[in-house]
């Protein structure tokens, strides 16, 4: 079954992986949130282009 997530939790894993230093890598980000790469790479796309 597919997971959904709140929007605000979908703010906050973006805002999360963008204030994050240089040497954290979002892959590293991903797992602490316990979402996938591509998912969070995704949402931080569609952050940019809103």
């Amino acid at each position: 079954m597919r997971r959904r997530f709140t929007q605000e939790f979908k703010v906050q894993a973006v805002e999360k992986a963008l204030s994050q230093c240089d040497d954290v890598r979002l892959e590293d980000v991903a797992l602490d949130l316990g979402i996938g790469y591509s998912t969070l790479q995704r949402w931080i796309e569609i952050a940019k282009i809103n």
